[in-house]
């Protein structure tokens, strides 16, 4: 009976559509199926004996640690993983893991379910709900999941107001401000980096966002601005403020927008940095 049922798992596991592998304790393959395999783009002889760690971003490196972590202690786990596939591209499965102490040796035997375009459906979905559709900047709902997914980054920020914008929306009609605000948009996205971020606050105004900058930085990014101010589709006047170790992001903000307010009504197509 003992056979029967150890053929019968065997072909359940050969054959099975889903998701099926088995680990040691400190993450090595020790079986995989091949519907697990296929969906890493790889072979079943490609995975087998070598460790999680191997198909995993570094990135990610210790939140495998943790969960393996948890196994020992709760012999069980549930959750998302992000795994490198064999062509590069990511995968993303949905696992509840068990341990399984009636072997001959401890494994955790991992079930799962490949939910890669799902997760890619509702990642565009929430992309969306942060993004401005007219400028595709990004909006100012954005900035509190930033401080939340970021809150020790030191942001540089140059708050960005548009002189004289109500006058092209009387004078020349929406359309034509519309087409103002994305070309603005394009100008002061040019020299920013990767990691930079860039969102439209409302109405006329935007927020540059400095991944780790310094104060020299900020300066430079902000002379740039204003040497190619004719090249920019209307003037500007610009406000900028660095973050201080322990301060929210919407106090920078708001100390970036008070400089450039002050300076408004006297100067326009000019900036002023507050370094408090």
């Amino acid at each position: 009976a003992l056979a029967a049922s150890e053929r019968k798992f065997r072909k359940m596991f050969q054959y099975s559509l889903g998701l099926i592998c088995t680990h040691d304790m400190h993450g090595r393959l020790v079986s995989i199926n091949p519907a697990a395999a296929r969906s890493l783009d790889r072979s079943v002889e490609q995975m087998e004996g070598r460790s999680l760690v191997e198909f995993v971003r570094p990135e990610h490196h210790t939140a495998l640690r943790g969960y393996l972590s948890r196994m020992v202690l709760d012999g069980q786990d549930s959750g998302v993983i992000e795994l490198v596939a064999g062509d590069g591209s990511l995968r993303h499965w949905q696992y509840h893991n068990v341990l399984d102490v009636e072997s001959d040796a401890t494994v955790v035997l991992a079930h799962a379910q490949d939910i890669t375009n799902q997760y890619r459906q509702e990642k565009q979905l929430l992309e969306w709900s942060f993004t401005d559709p007219l400028t595709n900047c990004y909006n100012r709902r954005f900035l509190d999941e930033l401080d939340k997914r970021d809150p020790s980054v030191r942001w540089g920020c140059i708050v960005v107001d548009l002189d004289k914008f109500k006058l092209v929306n009387d004078t020349h009609g929406h359309q034509r401000g519309d087409e103002v605000l994305v070309q603005m948009a394009w100008f002061l996205n040019q020299p920013l980096r990767t990691q930079d971020r860039l969102v439209r606050l409302g109405g006329d105004e935007f927020l540059v966002l400095l991944h780790q900058a310094t104060q020299a930085q900020l300066d430079i990014l902000t002379r740039d601005y204003m040497g190619a101010i004719d090249d920019a589709p209307i003037r500007f006047t610009l406000g900028t403020a660095l973050r201080q170790e322990g301060e929210a992001l919407a106090a920078v903000v708001d100390r970036a927008d008070h400089s450039l307010y002050s300076l408004r009504r006297a100067r326009r197509g000019t900036s002023m940095s507050d370094q408090r």
